[in-house]
């Protein structure tokens, strides 16, 4: 059910960030007596974003004389990255339209059309390009930050290898980040517009650039066969360095270390993907695995319930809508793993048959 290439401790810490996110999305509206765990909970993003970009940089080195075909490599890649999150993608982006809507409880057929054409944009995955109408599901915006990112950033990964590694990523990732630093002081507001481009969109510049960075790291570090002492001290940074990460994020510091955090977390990443650590091998498992799977369908299905269970259940006390808060994001991650899973089974027949229905053979 899980390949073997996966790795466990990605995939657990995604589980883990995509929580935080839930966390800092649901008392952000939700607030208890003044309590906001994991105030900075965002800045998970940040981690999302490196990731990608280590796994985009994997893919890269994987394609080899590449020159005179960087459309078609680019779009083999394109495709391959849509085609793994479409589905979740589309199936969250459905719910959280009914969800919405129904949460208004005053709404019209010609509102209901002018909102699903209107939010084309965002289901097609050209939100941040500011082709922006009705937003059904708010926290999309960084899935489509990555794929405008890497659109640019892929091609310009395998024509310039080695220069894009030492000179291009560098300048990119140093350059975005200080500009982000010296005039926000914080990597927050993915979707806040800025005259010509959303901020989201730079820091996805900024950390995919980064990631490709530590993923040249994790292979400097898997050079090497370490002594036991050494693989537990690279346990000890990257157990200690996403703890760090944690604490910060749960905003007892100031919201210019979301700097700092991004910086540990690029620390971190390519210690867990080298599987350096000493306890790499625990998290190779099936849980860590499916946790790694659900985390996905749980960031992408979690807000459209957080932002409307008060206008769906305004007679529920604050801890009756948790408690109806969790079932729903049970149930929504169980109904967009499921649903995918089908879509993805039934999809090469379905385009075959309508191949077959509209193009004479």
């Amino acid at each position: 059910m899980y390949a073997k290439k996966r790795n466990g401790a990605i995939d657990f810490w995604r589980f883990i960030f995509s929580l935080v996110i839930v966390s800092f999305h649901t008392f952000h509206y939700e607030s208890i007596n003044g309590i906001q765990p994991f105030i900075g909970g965002n800045s998970s993003v940040e981690f999302f974003f490196l990731v990608s970009g280590f796994l985009m940089a994997q893919s890269a080195d994987r394609v080899t004389d590449a020159k005179d075909r960087l459309g078609a490599e680019t779009a083999r890649f394109m495709t391959r990255k849509i085609k793994g999150l479409y589905p979740e993608f589309a199936v969250a982006w459905v719910m959280a339209f009914i969800v919405m809507h129904l949460a208004k409880k005053t709404f019209s057929l010609t509102s209901i059309v002018k909102d699903f054409l209107t939010g084309l944009w965002e289901l097609c995955l050209l939100r941040m390009s500011g082709l922006a109408g009705y937003r059904a599901n708010v926290v999309t915006w960084y899935i489509s930050a990555m794929i405008l990112a890497m659109l640019v950033l892929y091609p310009l990964l395998i024509k310039y290898k080695d220069t894009f590694f030492v000179l291009a990523a560098p300048c990119i990732s140093i350059f975005l980040l200080g500009y982000m630093y010296q005039v926000f002081g914080n990597l927050n507001g993915g979707t806040a517009w800025e005259g010509f481009y959303y901020r989201g969109l730079m820091r996805a510049f900024a950390d995919l650039s980064l990631g490709c960075i530590a993923w040249k790291l994790c292979q400097a570090i898997k050079k090497y066969e370490y002594t036991r002492l050494a693989r537990t001290i690279f346990s000890i940074i990257e157990l200690g360095g996403y703890l760090f990460c944690l604490f910060l994020m749960s905003g007892r510091v100031s919201p210019d270390m979301s700097f700092v955090l991004l910086m540990v977390f690029f620390i971190c990443v390519p210690i867990t993907f080298s599987h350096a650590a000493v306890t790499a091998g625990l998290f190779d498992n099936r849980l860590c695995y499916f946790l790694g799977k659900a985390s996905f369908s749980l960031y992408i299905g979690h807000i459209f319930w957080v932002k409307s269970l008060e206008a769906l259940f305004p007679s529920f006390t604050l801890k009756q809508r948790l408690a109806v808060l969790f079932a729903c994001l049970v149930l929504t991650v169980i109904t967009i793993m499921k649903l995918s899973d089908y879509i993805r089974k039934t999809a090469p027949s379905a385009v075959s048959s309508v191949k077959k229905l509209m193009i004479r053979q």
